[in-house]
């Protein structure tokens, strides 16, 4: 009798145990090796996302042409406004004008330098020497006027690797309020051009006082209309060239 309560005792454990085996074997794959390597692959194509979608607007970058003006940010400062010099896979080179002791004169000619000559930068920093105008001359010790250093080569010039770039922005190349004006005044000469006929008679013409008179008028409505639009395109459009991810 007590053997057969033993037997039937045992039968009852093990049975009651085999639904929590089977629940076991159910929820260790989702913490085994295959669960894990499936976990890795996952966060591997996340990066590798991640990654070409940098790339690609990175790429943006590498299209500006030298000598564009763009708002730089970088890890270690706040945004800037600096000139494209350079830009590839490993980062980006940036004109610096904004040291108030730079001359003018320096200023327009490095400028200039950036837009037309941008290898000059480079192989300046390799050791070259050239001379961009009668006066100013570039070399890796830096920018010099008539023999006078004014500006270090390094600080000119701003070498930024890409893993440090946060935002490059674009800038317009004219102030809408500066193209309404011009339109508005070649508007407001058209329509002394129409009447200048009419402004001429026995005693001679008047047509000069009207196309300043009417370039004048035009003129500021031009600008006053061109200001309301770029402050309504300043809110709407997004001018972001690169941004980290």
């Amino acid at each position: 009798m007590k053997s057969a309560l033993s037997l039937a005792l045992i039968v009852c454990l093990v049975g009651s145990t085999m639904p929590l085996a089977a629940q076991e074997r159910l929820i260790e794959p989702t913490s085994g090796p295959i669960a894990r390597a499936a976990k890795r692959e996952a966060a591997r194509l996340a990066l590798a996302s991640q990654a070409d979608a940098a790339d690609a607007n990175w790429s943006r970058v590498r299209k500006l042409a030298p000598g564009t003006a763009i708002t730089l940010t970088i890890r270690s400062a706040p945004a800037a406004r600096r000139y494209l010099v350079s830009a590839d896979e490993s980062g980006i080179a940036v004109l610096n004008v904004a040291d108030p002791t730079l001359p003018p004169a320096v200023r327009r000619v490095l400028l200039d330098t950036a837009s037309n000559h941008s290898d000059y930068f480079a192989g300046a920093q390799n050791g070259g020497r050239f001379l961009l105008d009668n006066d100013v001359s570039l070399v890796l010790d830096g920018v010099f006027v008539a023999g006078q250093k004014v500006a270090d080569l390094g600080l000119v010039v701003e070498k930024t690797a890409r893993t440090d770039v946060v935002e490059v922005r674009g800038e317009s190349a004219r102030h809408p309020a500066a193209w309404g004006a011009l339109i508005g005044a070649a508007i407001g000469a058209g329509v002394e051009g129409v009447s200048i006929g009419a402004g001429c008679g026995s005693d001679g013409c008047y047509g000069n006082l009207l196309m300043a008179l009417f370039a004048g008028i035009g003129a500021g409505a031009g600008a006053g209309i061109g200001a309301a639009i770029g402050a309504s395109r300043h809110k709407t459009e997004d001018n972001v060239i690169y941004r980290a991810p």
